[in-house]
């Protein structure tokens, strides 16, 4: 017995070590509390950037980065002062700071998401799945009260997984009217079905991954027994929403997720029903987005990102399939195309320099390069 409880407070403190990263920082202030405040902050500041690989620390990740930062003294478990002096009016502390990186802690969560496929651009589009559905009400104004518009799309559903992604800390949410304008609902329900396979990146889209789902919902009126045994029906009605969703990588239509979850409503009203068993089901579907997102994070783009400048598209379209023939190389995607730019994503293992000098030995392109770094090249051809 003895050996086991000692066993077992071995493994919590070993649990609890590995849930605390410890640093020695300096911190300054006019005064000793705002050197310590300085000092937290540059406690979690340095456990941040052992843990994000630079790539991921540019400007779109500014924001959440501050906000981490800003909250640095609710990241922090214990700190103890090594030494403290004053100077010229400022306070100077040097410190040892223990900072929570339990898996599960605000700060961890934040930095996964930040960290997660470089902060994907996502597209909600939510394709209502039943005719009649969610009919929408108006007030004396004409002004849309209840219920969802006629777009064809589940506009309920669509905001409220919306904002769990913003929340969670993706940043670059798409528009899903963005979607549905270089896609009209008729595409967009061929590819749901798998009737059609892909896409082809128009103009500024923009997207990296489009969460592509379907939405139904069944409302009856609820009935109670009443004295005789008999049921009355009540003014109450009863909704159960149905959410299947699919997860696909834009540029290459790869179907990588698929989920789904329901949900239930009760309300006086059959709008405030569905509505309501739709906002529960898109809870749910929210969490498991976020898995999946997850999970997909554990297997980032790993080959070259390529932005190439030209004034005519053939161009482009002659460097893919020359890409394409490059040994080493599994397949060329167009990411997105704006203007007389396009971001191709290149399925490879080899370096830049490498795709790139067997390029030009073989391309009848003319090829300037205008800059080269670990895992990008930015590119002109004519």
């Amino acid at each position: 017995m003895k050996r086991w409880f000692l066993l077992i407070v071995t493994f919590l403190i070993c649990a609890n070590v590995a849930a605390a990263q410890q640093v020695t920082v300096d911190g300054v202030g006019t005064d000793k509390e705002g050197a310590v405040r300085d000092a937290m902050r540059n406690a979690v500041e340095t456990v941040v950037g052992t843990m994000i690989d630079s790539r991921t620390l540019i400007d779109k990740n500014m924001v959440a980065l501050d906000e981490i930062y800003s909250k640095s003294q609710g990241f922090v478990k214990a700190i103890k002062i090594l030494q403290e002096s004053q100077s010229g009016g400022m306070y100077r502390v040097q410190a040892s700071v223990e900072v929570n990186t339990n898996p599960d802690t605000q700060l961890m969560n934040r930095l996964q998401m930040i960290m997660l496929l470089n902060d994907p651009r996502i597209a909600v589009v939510v394709l209502r799945g039943n005719s009649g559905f969610n009919a929408p009400t108006f007030n004396e104004n004409g002004n849309m009260v209840g219920g969802q518009s006629n777009s064809g799309t589940d506009q309920i559903t669509e905001t409220a997984l919306n904002e769990k992604l913003l929340e969670l800390g993706f940043t670059h949410v798409v528009d899903a009217e963005t979607v549905t304008r270089l896609y009209d609902l008729p595409a967009l329900r061929s590819i749901y079905n798998g009737e059609q396979n892909g896409f082809a990146p128009n103009g500024n889209l923009g997207v990296d991954y489009l969460v592509l789902g379907k939405s139904e919902t069944d409302a009856q009126k609820i009935s109670v027994p009443d004295s005789k045994g008999n049921y009355v029906e009540t003014m109450l009605t009863g909704t159960k929403s149905y959410l299947h969703v699919k997860i696909i990588k834009f540029a290459t239509g790869e179907l990588v997720g698929t989920f789904s979850v329901d949900g239930q409503g009760i309300e006086n009203n059959t709008n405030r029903a569905d509505n309501k068993a739709l906002k529960d089901a898109a809870a749910k579907a929210a969490v498991k987005l976020e898995e999946k997102f997850r999970k997909l994070g554990a297997q980032p783009f790993t080959g070259m990102r390529m932005t190439v400048s030209a004034s005519d598209y053939s161009a482009v379209e002659k460097l893919i399939q020359e890409l394409r023939a490059v040994s080493g190389v599994q397949n060329v995607y167009v990411r997105e195309r704006n203007g007389n730019k396009t971001v191709l994503d290149v399925d490879t293992s080899q370096k830049p320099h490498v795709i790139l000098n067997s390029l030009r030995q073989r391309s009848k392109l003319g090829i300037f390069v205008e800059n080269v770094s670990n895992d990008s090249v930015v590119l002109a051809v004519s």
